[in-house]
Protein backbone atom coordinates (compact mmCIF):
# COMPACT_ATOMS: atom_id res chain seq x y z
CA UNK A 1 0.00 0.00 0.00
CA UNK A 2 1.30 3.43 -0.92
CA UNK A 3 0.71 6.62 1.00
CA UNK A 4 1.17 9.77 -1.04
CA UNK A 5 2.06 12.82 1.02
CA UNK A 6 4.10 15.98 0.77
CA UNK A 7 4.19 19.76 1.02
CA UNK A 8 2.75 22.34 -1.33
CA UNK A 9 4.28 25.82 -1.27
CA UNK A 10 1.90 28.73 -1.60
CA UNK A 11 2.95 32.36 -2.13
CA UNK A 12 0.40 35.16 -1.82
CA UNK A 13 0.72 38.95 -1.90
CA UNK A 14 0.20 40.86 1.35
CA UNK A 15 -2.53 43.46 0.91
CA UNK A 16 -1.13 46.82 2.00
CA UNK A 17 2.30 45.18 2.44
CA UNK A 18 5.71 46.76 2.01
CA UNK A 19 6.85 47.91 -1.43
CA UNK A 20 10.38 49.11 -1.90
CA UNK A 21 12.71 49.79 -4.83
CA UNK A 22 16.06 47.97 -4.45
CA UNK A 23 18.82 46.40 -6.47
CA UNK A 24 18.16 42.67 -6.67
CA UNK A 25 21.14 40.58 -5.48
CA UNK A 26 20.22 37.81 -7.94
CA UNK A 27 19.48 39.60 -11.26
CA UNK A 28 21.37 42.83 -10.47
CA UNK A 29 18.51 45.02 -11.72
CA UNK A 30 16.86 47.89 -9.86
CA UNK A 31 13.37 46.56 -9.23
CA UNK A 32 10.30 46.99 -7.07
CA UNK A 33 10.22 44.46 -4.24
CA UNK A 34 6.78 43.50 -2.88
CA UNK A 35 5.95 41.82 0.42
CA UNK A 36 4.49 38.30 0.12
CA UNK A 37 3.54 35.48 2.50
CA UNK A 38 5.00 32.04 1.83
CA UNK A 39 3.48 29.00 3.51
CA UNK A 40 3.74 25.24 3.23
CA UNK A 41 0.64 23.07 3.29
CA UNK A 42 0.97 19.43 4.30
CA UNK A 43 -1.00 17.19 1.94
CA UNK A 44 -2.07 13.55 2.01
CA UNK A 45 -3.33 12.12 -1.29
CA UNK A 46 -3.37 15.68 -2.68
CA UNK A 47 -5.78 16.91 0.03
CA UNK A 48 -4.43 19.95 1.90
CA UNK A 49 -4.54 18.99 5.60
CA UNK A 50 -2.96 21.95 7.42
CA UNK A 51 -0.64 24.92 6.92
CA UNK A 52 2.81 25.10 8.54
CA UNK A 53 6.06 27.02 8.19
CA UNK A 54 4.62 30.41 7.24
CA UNK A 55 6.90 33.43 6.79
CA UNK A 56 7.07 36.75 4.95
CA UNK A 57 9.41 37.56 2.07
CA UNK A 58 10.18 40.40 -0.32
CA UNK A 59 9.89 39.33 -3.97
CA UNK A 60 11.74 40.93 -6.88
CA UNK A 61 9.31 42.11 -9.57
CA UNK A 62 11.92 41.45 -12.30
CA UNK A 63 13.15 37.91 -11.65
CA UNK A 64 10.64 36.67 -9.01
CA UNK A 65 13.30 35.67 -6.49
CA UNK A 66 12.11 35.94 -2.89
CA UNK A 67 14.28 37.08 0.00
CA UNK A 68 13.73 37.08 3.77
CA UNK A 69 14.71 40.54 4.97
CA UNK A 70 15.36 41.91 8.46
CA UNK A 71 12.25 44.13 8.53
CA UNK A 72 10.02 41.15 7.66
CA UNK A 73 11.74 38.75 10.04
CA UNK A 74 10.46 40.89 12.94
CA UNK A 75 6.88 40.90 11.60
CA UNK A 76 6.36 37.15 11.60
CA UNK A 77 3.33 35.48 10.07
CA UNK A 78 0.68 33.17 11.44
CA UNK A 79 -0.36 29.91 9.83
CA UNK A 80 -3.61 30.48 7.92
CA UNK A 81 -5.40 27.15 7.59
CA UNK A 82 -8.13 28.39 5.21
CA UNK A 83 -8.62 26.06 2.27
CA UNK A 84 -7.32 23.03 4.19
CA UNK A 85 -9.08 20.21 5.99
CA UNK A 86 -8.04 21.67 9.36
CA UNK A 87 -9.36 25.09 8.28
CA UNK A 88 -12.72 23.53 7.36
CA UNK A 89 -12.95 21.78 10.74
CA UNK A 90 -12.01 25.01 12.55
CA UNK A 91 -14.65 26.93 10.57
CA UNK A 92 -17.36 24.39 11.43
CA UNK A 93 -16.39 24.49 15.11
CA UNK A 94 -16.57 28.29 15.08
CA UNK A 95 -20.01 28.22 13.43
CA UNK A 96 -21.17 25.71 16.07
CA UNK A 97 -19.90 27.94 18.89
CA UNK A 98 -21.71 30.96 17.43
CA UNK A 99 -24.93 28.95 17.03
CA UNK A 100 -24.79 27.81 20.67
CA UNK A 101 -23.99 31.33 21.82
CA UNK A 102 -26.80 33.07 19.91
CA UNK A 103 -29.43 30.49 20.90
CA UNK A 104 -30.22 29.16 17.42
CA UNK A 105 -29.25 25.62 18.50
CA UNK A 106 -31.84 25.71 21.29
CA UNK A 107 -34.53 26.87 18.86
CA UNK A 108 -33.55 24.18 16.36
CA UNK A 109 -33.70 21.51 19.08
CA UNK A 110 -37.15 22.71 20.17
CA UNK A 111 -38.38 22.59 16.57
CA UNK A 112 -36.88 19.13 16.06
CA UNK A 113 -38.48 17.89 19.29
CA UNK A 114 -41.90 19.21 18.26
CA UNK A 115 -41.51 17.63 14.80
CA UNK A 116 -40.48 14.29 16.36
CA UNK A 117 -43.47 14.41 18.71
CA UNK A 118 -45.82 15.09 15.78
CA UNK A 119 -44.18 12.29 13.79
CA UNK A 120 -44.67 9.96 16.76
CA UNK A 121 -48.39 10.83 16.86
CA UNK A 122 -48.70 10.16 13.12
CA UNK A 123 -46.81 6.85 13.40
CA UNK A 124 -49.08 5.84 16.30
CA UNK A 125 -52.17 6.55 14.18
CA UNK A 126 -50.74 4.54 11.29
CA UNK A 127 -49.92 1.60 13.59
CA UNK A 128 -53.43 1.63 15.05
CA UNK A 129 -54.95 1.64 11.56
CA UNK A 130 -52.67 -1.22 10.46
CA UNK A 131 -53.59 -3.22 13.57
CA UNK A 132 -57.32 -2.71 12.87
CA UNK A 133 -56.88 -3.87 9.26
CA UNK A 134 -54.89 -6.91 10.38
CA UNK A 135 -57.65 -7.84 12.88
CA UNK A 136 -60.31 -7.56 10.16
CA UNK A 137 -58.26 -9.78 7.83
CA UNK A 138 -57.68 -12.37 10.58
CA UNK A 139 -61.36 -12.29 11.60
CA UNK A 140 -62.33 -12.80 7.95
CA UNK A 141 -59.97 -15.78 7.64
CA UNK A 142 -61.37 -17.36 10.85
CA UNK A 143 -64.95 -16.90 9.66
CA UNK A 144 -64.10 -18.48 6.31
CA UNK A 145 -62.42 -21.52 7.93
CA UNK A 146 -65.47 -22.30 10.14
Amino acid sequence: MFIIFGDKHRTEPVEGGLQERRVCPKCGESALFRERVVSKQFRIYFVEMFTHDTHRVMECSRCGTAFVTDELRRKGASNDHSGTLLGTIQGLAERGKRAVHDGSVGRALEQASAAAEQAGVEVGKALNAAEARARRVLDGLRDRDK
